[in-house]
């Protein structure tokens, strides 16, 4: 079983809006910082907020905007009603649920022909943002890479977008918290490919047939194993 960490720490984004409302000069004291970033999802201690004014640490990073400041404080703070998560810090994660959501609702409509293979879809989606969510809360690049004259570059898509890792390759990783086998205990009849698959589709939706929404259960149970200090 993993080790649960609680991930106290500010990420990129938020060390450049700590040093910009340091500038600022409205907020000298630093716990009047701190409560712009600390949530019931996760607790941080004031020392990074001291660290960051006194150039301990992140001395290279660049400082939010003043826009950007702005922007911050209006739509502060985003958090998800419904379940206390950050809209921004904890998105794939939100997203990881609302995926597992819609796969149960197409799952259980009434008069659809296709909802299995629907089912499988929007489920894939699900366990990859919950993948991509644990492997970024465990300092894990979970981004394809390339050889490129000798160094080692991230991956692009046409448009330049970075390439990230599929459920299939997130299993692969030496560390990841799902095993091959209870992927497919908890998500069985999904292929675990990243190809589209049009053969043998009636013997996928036999197998589909009769059960609810097949691996909502452990889905839920590995969102709460892999995330137990914020769900």
């Amino acid at each position: 079983m993993p080790v649960r960490r609680r991930g106290n720490k500010l990420e990129r984004w938020e060390i450049a809006l700590v040093k910009a409302m340091i500038a600022d000069g409205r907020w000298p004291n630093d716990q009047d910082i701190l409560a712009h970033f600390t949530r019931p999802t996760r607790s941080i201690n004031h020392r990074a907020i001291a660290e960051i004014r006194t150039g301990a640490k992140h001395a290279a990073s660049k400082p939010a905007t003043a826009e950007e400041l702005d922007l911050f404080l209006a739509s502060w703070p985003e958090v998800d009603t419904e379940t206390g998560l950050s809209l921004r810090g904890d998105e794939l994660l939100i997203k990881a649920r609302e995926a597992m959501i819609a796969a149960v609702h197409t799952f259980n409509s009434a008069g659809l022909t296709f909802r299995a293979e629907l089912f499988i879809v929007s489920a894939i989606i699900a366990w990859t943002y919950l993948l991509h969510a644990w492997f970024k809360r465990e300092g894990i690049d979970y981004r394809h890479t390339k050889t490129e004259s000798g160094v080692r570059v991230v991956a692009t898509t046409a448009s330049g977008a970075e390439k990230y890792w599929e459920l299939s390759q997130c299993l692969k990783h030496a560390k990841c918290p799902l095993s091959l086998a209870r992927a497919i205990f908890i998500f069985p009849g999904a292929p675990l490919s990243n190809k589209r698959e049009n053969r043998r589709r009636s013997r996928r939706r036999r197998n589909f047939v009769g059960r609810r929404a097949p691996g909502k259960n452990g889905f839920r149970a590995a969102d709460t194993d892999f995330f137990v200090a914020q769900v």
